[in-house]
């Protein structure tokens, strides 16, 4: 049996589907995006036998709302800070401790239907090096995270633009057989 063509599902479960050959050292992977056919929000994971599965949110949709609402294309945040607790008291001093703790990104891309952003979160071993692509077991540092964190954002934006033209050429020729 043939695979579905990649313009036929969301960008997202398409890198999902793919996501430990796209990015080394990944332990968990979650999407949460706009599904353009049904409209509805969809949330979306890789479990430990490489199955997709739907899973549910236990979040208030007005805090995931505000994730998926920020303009930043990303950002990275401790496990504490995934999903979402609303009542923790924001911390004043950041401390260095604080940096190395965040070892999840969360990546926010353009939604075609909705005005809220799709999000990719992904979960890094702090002792992975850089993503199984070094012996070293160093944590990353700041700058790499950050190299780390644009390359995948762009990316990832650039399958979104190859998806959008992808789903325009398709109905450019859906077009042309009915005249």
């Amino acid at each position: 049996m043939f695979a579905l063509p990649t313009y036929s599902k969301p960008v997202l479960v398409n890198i999902l589907e793919n996501i430990d050959v796209l990015i080394p050292g990944i332990d968990y992977c979650l999407i949460i995006y706009n599904d353009v056919l049904t409209n509805t929000l969809i949330a979306k994971h890789r479990t430990n036998t490489n199955e997709i599965e739907e899973v549910e949110l236990n979040i208030p949709l007005s805090e995931l709302n505000k994730q998926r609402n920020k303009i930043s294309p990303y950002n990275w945040a401790c496990k504490t800070d995934i999903f979402f607790n609303v009542n923790q008291p924001q911390k004043i001093q950041l401390e260095i401790q604080d940096e190395k703790e965040k070892d999840y990104l969360l990546l926010r891309f353009e939604n075609p239907t909705s005005k809220l952003k799709d999000l990719l979160i992904l979960s890094f071993k702090q002792t992975r090096g850089l993503l199984g692509l070094s012996l070293s077991s160093q944590d990353l540092d700041t700058t790499q995270k950050s190299l780390i964190a644009k390359m995948l954002h762009n990316f990832i934006a650039m399958q979104y633009s190859q998806h959008k033209s992808d789903n325009e050429i398709i109905k450019l020729l859906n077009e042309s057989k009915k005249l």
